[in-house]
């Protein structure tokens, strides 16, 4: 657990920085804070990577159990698509409107890498793009970017390790 901390306050740390950096980068257009942007977008998606594979070491911390529990549940395939959707709405949006964004967020591998880094990814492609052509990222489109990548992951089927 105190593996994942240190990385989740480095996250925010870069994080930071990357607002500091593409703000700086549009209203200055300096090729300096443009390129630091460009790099902590990187280091940012590689960072969810690194905290999925720490926490794909414990079994309580695989988002595998918690679908293949609500699967198990299920009566047939229909409910098992149910209860999944239902598992998968509870820890990220928590309703059907997206109501409390977060609101029951977990750190488990498989969700970081396959949610939450897609997310990130959708919502800093805008950024990245910004950056590289100097100038302020489209905030409202970077937020409909990873609004489709949430969309997209909830509708999946996929399968999640239930071992480390």
């Amino acid at each position: 657990d105190v593996g994942r901390q240190v990385l989740v306050n480095v996250f925010g740390n870069l994080h930071s920085w990357l607002i500091e950096a593409s703000g700086r980068c549009a209203l200055t257009s300096l090729r300096s804070y443009c390129d630091v942007s460009i790099e902590l977008v990187g280091r940012l998606l590689d960072l969810i990577s690194d905290l999925d594979d720490l926490m794909a070491t414990n079994a309580n911390f695989l988002l595998g159990r918690w679908i293949e529990a609500a699967r198990s549940w299920a009566d047939d395939e229909t409910q098992s698509r149910l209860y999944i959707s239902n598992a998968k709405n509870l820890i990220t949006w928590w309703g059907p409107d997206q109501n409390i964004r977060d609101y029951a967020s977990k750190p488990w591998a498989g969700l970081l890498r396959t949610y939450y880094k897609d997310r990130w990814g959708a919502f800093l492609a805008e950024v990245l793009a910004a950056a590289e052509e100097r100038k302020a990222p489209n905030i409202e489109k970077a937020t409909a970017s990873a609004t489709a990548a949430e969309e997209s992951w909830l509708s999946k089927e996929d399968r999640f390790s239930t071992e480390p």
